[in-house]
C-alpha cells in the first residue's frame, strides 16, 4: 500500500537575502525553499539558497524533482547557481514558473546566468532542463494538482494551492495585505489544512513597509481565521530579526491566541517556521 503521508518540509525560511550567523540558526538563514513529498515523489516550491540543504532528503536520487517558482526576485531563485543536479549530466529539471512582464520562465532563470552576474551563461548547464510556463489557473505536478492566484506583491507573485486526496495548503509568500488582496486570498484559502503565510514584518515596523509586498503574522491569522484554515506557519522572516526577536515574537502570538480564547475568540494554531522543520499530515 502506498503511504499517502504528506510530508512539507521548510529548507529555506528567510526573505529578502540569505544569512549567515549563530544568532539565526533556530530559524534559519537560507532564503525561501520547500521540499513536498508524497506519493513517493516529491517536489520544490522556490528554490532559494534553502534548496543546498535538499540532499539529504531526497528520496529517488535517479527522479525528477519539479521545481514551482513563486516569481523571479532573486531570493527566490538564487539558489538554482549552486544547485548541484544543475550541473550533472544526464540530470533532468522541469523548472515552472509564471511568465511575467515579458520573460518566460526560461527567461527569468537566464538573467542570473549572465555575465557581469555569472560566469555561466544557461546554455553551460549540463543538465537536461525543460522550463515550463504556466498558463492554466489549474495544473498537475507530481500527482498533485495545483491552483494559483496572483499575489499583492512589486512585479507580482504566485500564491499557490496544493490539493491532495483529502488535504490541501496553500503557499502564501511575498503577499502584501490590503483589502481586496485580503479578501482574494481569504477565498482562495478557504477550508486549507495549513497556511504557509509571509509574516516578514511586526505590527510596528510594517507601517513604514507599506508598498513593500509583505505581511505581518496578526493578518496571516486573522486571515486564516476568517478562512477556517487549521494551522498557520509564518514563513519568509525578515533577515534583520534574529532567533531571539523571532522567540519574543512566537511569544506574543502564543499570548495572543490565549488572551482571545479567554474571550471566546479561538484563532487556528500559528507557528514561526524554523530552518530544515518538517509538518507532517
Amino acid at each position: 500500500m502506498i503511504n499517502q503521508q504528506i510530508s512539507i518540509r521548510l529548507l529555506g525560511t528567510r526573505g529578502s537575502f540569505p544569512i549567515a550567523d549563530q544568532r539565526f540558526a533556530k530559524y534559519g538563514g537560507d532564503t525561501m525553499c520547500v521540499l513536498v513529498t508524497y506519493l513517493r515523489k516529491q517536489m520544490i516550491i522556490d528554490i532559494g539558497s534553502g534548496v543546498t540543504r535538499i540532499d539529504k532528503y531526497i528520496e529517488d536520487k535517479n527522479g525528477v524533482i519539479p521545481i514551482l517558482v513563486s516569481h523571479a526576485h532573486i531570493d527566490h531563485i538564487i539558489g538554482i547557481l549552486g544547485y548541484s543536479k544543475a550541473y550533472t549530466p544526464k540530470e533532468k529539471l522541469e523548472i515552472y514558473s509564471l511568465p511575467r512582464g515579458g520573460y518566460s520562465c526560461k527567461d527569468q532563470i537566464a538573467t542570473l546566468f549572465s555575465q557581469p552576474i555569472w560566469p555561466l551563461t544557461i546554455a553551460d548547464l549540463l543538465a537536461d532542463i525543460d522550463f515550463i510556463d504556466i498558463k492554466e489557473n489549474i495544473f498537475e505536478v507530481a500527482e498533485i494538482k495545483v491552483e494559483w492566484i496572483d499575489s499583492h506583491h512589486p512585479g507580482g507573485s504566485s500564491i499557490y494551492k496544493l490539493n491532495f486526496c483529502k488535504k490541501k495548503i496553500v503557499y502564501a509568500t511575498d503577499f502584501e495585505h490590503n483589502i481586496n488582496s485580503i479578501k482574494e486570498l481569504e477565498n482562495f484559502s478557504k477550508d486549507a489544512d495549513i497556511l504557509f503565510y509571509d509574516g516578514q514584518f511586526t505590527e510596528e515596523e510594517y507601517p513604514s513597509k507599506i508598498g513593500w509586498g509583505h505581511s505581518t503574522w496578526r493578518q496571516g491569522i486573522e486571515i486564516a481565521k476568517n478562512s477556517n484554515v487549521e494551522k498557520v506557519v509564518i514563513i519568509h522572516h525578515n533577515p534583520n530579526s534574529d532567533d531571539d526577536k523571532l522567540d519574543t515574537l512566537q511569544h506574543e502570538i502564543d499570548e495572543f491566541r490565549k488572551e482571545n480564547a479567554l474571550n471566546g475568540i479561538l484563532y487556528p494554531s500559528c507557528v514561526l517556521g524554523k530552518s530544515e522543520e518538517e509538518f507532517l499530515f
